[in-house]
């Protein structure tokens, strides 16, 4: 539990530094949480490796019919944002858009990460994602992050420093107005919202 506060606590650095402390209502004191649409922790088949609780799950991840399966997935899930923007995303910036996701997808399955989405429901959700990753991945998480911005014609993105971490981050006009993405530790913390982002505000 203290892990997982201490990684939220990197998601709030990402999404909201700078952000006004917003004033807590009398319908939402006491239920910080009420707005948290999912939640997802995954420890990464690299630390399952280890597990001897896991060795049956083991035997299944070496099969070729799981491994075809993975590959299949992941290419089908690189080319997810494609399928959900349709016309807004040409077949040139598909492609290459994929080949910068497919190995951030690796990473996802091998190492540990948190996701959260939150938000009113009558506006558009914000969302956290959280991966440790070595320090070669790390970069190229940075790295593909900062193209994608750039393949998909999000905007130019800014770097500054945020009590210490390498922030990096891109505003908009349109939605989603706020995409920043952060080195912070081992973990590459990477947040997409509006301007005035509820997670990681004071109240929490």
């Amino acid at each position: 539990m203290r892990k997982f506060i201490v990684v939220l606590s990197l998601a709030g650095l990402a999404l909201a530094s700078g952000c006004r402390e917003k004033e807590t209502s009398p319908s939402t004191a006491g239920s910080p949480s009420a707005d948290i649409l999912a939640r997802y922790h995954f420890i990464g088949t690299s630390h399952l490796a280890g597990d001897t609780n896991a060795a049956r799950l083991r035997e299944i991840s070496v099969l070729s019919e799981t491994r075809k399966f993975e590959d299949q997935t992941l290419k089908k899930l690189a080319h997810a944002p494609k399928v959900f923007y349709g016309d807004k995303i040409s077949a040139e910036q598909d492609e290459r858009g994929a080949a910068l996701i497919r190995p951030l997808l690796d990473d996802l399955l091998r190492q540990e990460s948190f996701v959260q989405a939150r938000g009113p429901a009558n506006k558009r959700a914000e969302w956290a994602l959280l991966v440790e990753l070595p320090p070669d991945r790390l970069k190229a998480w940075g790295a593909a992050v900062g193209e994608l911005t750039q393949v998909w014609k999000l905007g130019n993105p800014t770097t500054s420093s945020v009590e210490g971490f390498s922030v990096s981050e891109v505003r908009r006009s349109d939605e989603p107005t706020l995409i920043r993405w952060a080195e912070a530790g081992q973990w590459f913390v990477l947040g997409v919202g509006q301007d005035s982002l509820p997670t990681g505000s004071k109240q929490n």
